[in-house]
């Protein structure tokens, strides 16, 4: 039913379907309607598999919303007697920016809008870009908050999806996932520069920040980006002690981390 329900763009079903799950195990690609909507023309590599489904996932409908919006809303609104939910697995969907932002927003949008502006206490981030971010967020949601049952205890989910620290929005949803029924659990992280840009003046640049919101032995594969890190004993000494707590670690790109030359 879900296949048929979004190749007739018929969403809303994707949404009930969802909030009413009745297996324990959801796994997104499977949901998808690949044979008709991918493969009817010639045999795909995995790299443009991931591309199509990213079009089907973000594929923006007359009204501007997408596919992830509706599954988003059928996660918010899971029933919590009629669902067994436990697991959201996104393996082999886009990890591209706007979905890791859709994705991490969920602990924000479970929330009721006057919860949200009361979590500053809890959060890294510079509070007049916390402030602005939790506006601009109630201002975008305000009219999707009026179909959500904001605040509904349920058992919690664990949402399997790679992480990108790329703004406000995954940092947030990582730090106030646990006073909400989500859990994000993810193998494959990427932490840029905006992670610095984004962080109160007094809180040391440390990714031990990010590592601490969730289970550092699950996480395998580690991008980090940051043209702006100093050469310091302090930043370098950080870096080392982050690098060891990933104990299960097999993969590590240090893109244009160390500035080594920063007068130049």
């Amino acid at each position: 039913m879900g296949r048929e329900a979004i190749f007739m763009n018929e969403y809303q079903i994707i949404e009930l379907l969802i909030a009413y799950w009745p297996l324990v195990y959801l796994e997104i690609y499977r949901l998808l309607p690949l044979s008709s909507m991918l493969f009817n023309t010639r045999p795909q590599q995995q790299d443009d598999e991931i591309d199509s489904i990213a079009k089907i996932l973000e594929k923006k409908l007359p009204d501007g919303s997408t596919l992830v919006d509706y599954i988003v809303m059928g996660l918010v609104n899971k029933h919590k007697t009629l669902s067994r939910l436990k697991i959201v697995d996104f393996h082999r969907c886009s990890s591209s920016i706007q979905m890791t932002k859709e994705i991490f927003r969920l602990p924000l949008l479970w929330m009721t809008p006057e919860r949200r502006s009361s979590i500053q206490k809890r959060i890294y981030i510079e509070k007049s870009k916390l402030d602005k971010y939790i506006d601009g967020f109630n201002y975008v949601y305000q009219y999707y908050d009026k179909s959500i049952a904001h605040d509904t205890n349920f058992e919690p989910i664990k949402i399997i999806h790679d992480c990108q620290i790329i703004n406000e929005d995954t940092l947030v949803g990582l730090e106030i996932q646990q006073l909400t029924p989500f859990r994000f659990h993810y193998h494959k992280l990427w932490i840029n520069n905006c992670f610095r840009q984004i962080l109160s003046p007094n809180i040391s640049y440390d990714i031990n920040l990010v590592l601490s919101l969730t289970n550092a032995d699950n996480i395998t594969h580690l991008h980090l980006s940051d043209p702006n890190m100093e050469t310091t004993e302090n930043e370098l000494t950080l870096l080392v002690r982050s690098l060891s707590n990933l104990r299960n670690l097999r993969v590590l790109c240090l893109q244009r981390v160390l500035n080594l030359y920063p007068n130049r």
